[in-house]
């Protein structure tokens, strides 16, 4: 009969759980089955360990975040942060109702009717909040740094298990001091919610100086070329004078044009990256240009501007193309292809932001093709190979993107899209 008590009320705590998580986070549509199958599991793993230990709650903590990490797609280390936040969220509520229940008079009982009355409220409360008081679509996403987070999830984690061990042992010393315990509560959450944000925020103006410090260099170079063809160009205009003095009046026509439309093809390139908005966009453009002229690769590019910068950080725009034209250029540069075409594109499409790339690729397999975002996995034989194209995958799916790869006649093609 506990068994089966115990299930019951710890489903209805998970079905909060699940719509506090649903609102703030995952916010993926058609999740019921998904949350049913994480709620039903995971109410099983707490009822049947119950039988054997006193602190079962470990068990059901583990269960549920490995729950969520694998049938919702997301990091360990996202899923973690997330849920020790949304139980403190719980906690608070669940002792906001118990000082609601003492201002009415109502006594607490420590029985099964008394814990499923607090925890029915506590559903139709989070419900209704969610509903009408919260009523947009998704209200925040965590932008995950790894390194970070770890610290703030032991600090919550700590609070968690601190609350559950004195609720278990000592739940007088807890039901004397409420409202200490609710504000105390509200204060570290805040307090870690804050420092959480406002280090990211500083470790991500770090990484974005850190690109543009990285690319100053490039972009200097890039101006230098554009100086020095500012001043060829006069020479151009000499030659041109020099033509119309020494040819014939049938001559000089033809002549010109085709002079003229060498320099067009010599000044197209560089005048295309200078209207690039997006500084560290320029620079890897400019740089590839620079690497496809030595190389002898047919590099094209189509930037369109102002479709990224409110998607990504600067710092994510350079990993993700400086990954996808590395190996676009170093597959094309395999065996001495003849054909040595590389192109990226960046545009919008149907409310989407899209990052194109494509480049030859003949004779890949399809083996390749499925397990090309997988962590360690490379076409290449050196060590230490395997992490540019899954780390691509990740700040993609960080930033609520995605992407695929594809085969195109003899083109591998991948494409990110970004809802605008």
């Amino acid at each position: 009969m506990k068994v089966l008590q115990d299930f019951l009320v710890i489903s209805i705590q998970l079905g909060i759980l699940m719509i506090l998580w649903n609102k703030f986070s995952l916010g993926e549509e058609n999740s019921f089955i998904k949350n049913l199958i994480i709620i039903i599991v995971a109410a099983m793993v707490y009822s049947i360990t119950g039988l054997y230990y006193e602190n079962n709650y470990i068990f059901y903590f583990i269960s549920v975040i490995f729950l969520v990490k694998f049938i919702y797609n997301q990091s360990l280390i996202k899923t973690s942060l997330e849920f020790v936040v949304f139980i403190c969220v719980n906690i608070i509520f669940e002792m906001l109702i118990l000082i609601f229940m003492r201002l009415m008079g109502i006594t607490y009982f420590n029985n099964f009717t008394f814990n499923l009355s607090c925890t029915l409220t506590e559903f139709i409360l989070i419900m209704f909040i969610c509903k009408f008081v919260l009523n947009k679509e998704r209200l925040y996403d965590f932008k995950l740094h790894s390194g970070i987070a770890i610290y703030f999830i032991v600090n919550l984690a700590f609070c968690i298990g601190a609350c559950k061990l004195v609720w278990k042992y000592e739940e007088n010393l807890i039901m004397d001091n409420l409202y200490l315990v609710v504000i105390g509560l509200l204060v570290i959450v805040g307090v870690n919610l804050y420092l959480y944000n406002y280090i990211s925020k500083v470790s991500e103006k770090k990484k974005i100086l850190e690109v543009q410090n990285k690319y100053n260099n490039i972009l200097k170079d890039m101006m230098n070329d554009v100086r020095r063809q500012q001043h060829e160009f006069k020479n151009y205009i000499n030659t041109i004078n020099g033509i119309i003095d020494v040819s014939s009046t049938d001559t000089v026509k033809d002549k010109l044009k085709n002079y003229i439309g060498h320099i067009r093809n010599l000044n197209k390139d560089i005048e295309d990256i200078v209207y690039i908005d997006n500084t560290i966009i320029k620079a890897i453009i400019y740089n590839k240009l620079c690497e496809s002229e030595k190389m002898k690769i047919n590099f094209t590019f189509n930037i369109s501007n102002s479709l990224l910068e409110d998607k990504i950080n600067d710092y994510e725009i350079s990993h993700i193309l400086s990954n996808l034209l590395d190996n676009a250029f170093e597959e094309v540069s395999k065996d001495d292809k003849s054909d040595k075409n590389v192109s990226i594109n960046i545009f919008a499409e149907k409310n989407k932001s899209i990052i194109e790339v494509k480049n030859i690729c003949k004779n890949i397999q399809t083996n390749t093709i499925n397990n090309i975002f997988k962590l360690g996995f490379s076409t290449k034989k050196d060590k230490n190979r395997g992490y540019g194209l899954y780390n691509v995958k990740k700040i993609v799916e960080v930033n609520n993107g995605s992407i695929k790869v594809y085969l195109e006649n003899d083109y591998i093609v991948f494409r990110i899209e970004f809802n605008n």
